[in-house]
């Protein structure tokens, strides 16, 4: 089985008795050997060359290590549970991931799996199951403000080496929170205090955060199917690039491990931003 192949876009034509690679991203090169269908059987020169170009790749096939709960009750959630099981991945669905003072610190109601066509299959009968061991991923999707239990799920889940991926919904933009697989990684938390960090009116960004249902009045929800479609494709993307690309190491993908994306539920944009480390806070001292 080959080991490589041409990146993903990239194309290769015969022009005028010459050959002619077209890069992703558009740029036309001319390629002065024979290219086969396989890239490994290019010599090593030719080879080493379209690899520090990026024009080849490795075969990688996903590989989850494990189930993935999709967490939520809205389009978002819906959209990327169907959108995972076709990926292969052994989705369960829930709509509510509670933190509490059970053995795994952990509960959800309604725990389900997703049956061919995404229709939701009931689990057994019980108000709540703990969290099964062995998962891969939680994905908690809200087409909404984020719930509480988000900064408490930051830690419980990353020192269990369950990768924890999080959107939620401000207004017409919908917030897509890097993957974190560890302690060390970006969480909820980090970035709520970077985004304050570089607001410029934070006090007015907590509150907007923290404000209960009651105290808000607010428009139809910006999340259709369209929106849910593409939203969950990014999630589906940066979770596959974060667990299911991993090594058997468990390294993951650098690029994205520190990303913030903001996708305009307008214009179906996605913007990305780094979450840079907060600076350290010297301590004040009295005069």
């Amino acid at each position: 089985m080959a080991l490589r192949t041409f990146a993903p876009g990239v194309e290769i034509f015969p022009v005028a008795g010459e050959t002619v690679l077209r890069t992703p991203s558009g740029e036309f090169l001319r390629v002065n050997r024979e290219l086969g269908e396989d890239p490994d059987l290019m010599d090593r020169e030719t080879l080493g060359a379209f690899e520090a170009r990026g024009l080849v790749t490795d075969r990688e096939p996903l590989r989850w290590p494990g189930p993935v709960a999709v967490v939520g009750e809205g389009a978002i959630a819906a959209a990327l549970g169907e959108l995972l099981g076709r990926m292969g991945a052994d989705v369960l669905r829930t709509d509510v991931l509670r933190v509490d003072g059970c053995a795994d610190g952990l509960r959800v109601d309604g725990l389900r799996a997703d049956a061919p066509g995404g229709a939701p299959v009931p689990a057994a009968p019980s108000d709540t199951e703990p969290v099964p061991t062995g998962y891969a991923a939680v994905t908690w999707c809200c087409d909404g403000h984020p719930p509480a239990e988000w900064t408490s799920l930051d830690a419980l889940l990353t020192r269990r080496g369950i990768a924890w991926q999080r959107c939620s919904v401000e207004g017409a933009t919908i917030v897509v929170e890097p993957v974190a697989l560890g302690p060390d990684d970006v969480t909820h938390a980090d970035v709520r205090a970077r985004r304050l960090a570089a607001s410029e009116s934070p006090e007015h960004l907590l509150a907007y955060w923290t404000a209960s249902g009651e105290e808000r009045r607010r428009g139809p929800s910006p999340i259709g199917p369209a929106q849910a479609a593409f939203v969950a494709a990014v999630l589906a993307a940066d979770l596959a690039d974060q667990v299911a690309r991993a090594d058997g190491a468990g390294r993951r993908a650098v690029t994205g491990a520190r990303r913030l994306r903001l996708v305009d539920s307008v214009e179906l944009t996605v913007t990305d931003h780094p979450i840079l480390p907060l600076p350290p806070v010297e301590p004040r001292r009295s005069a």
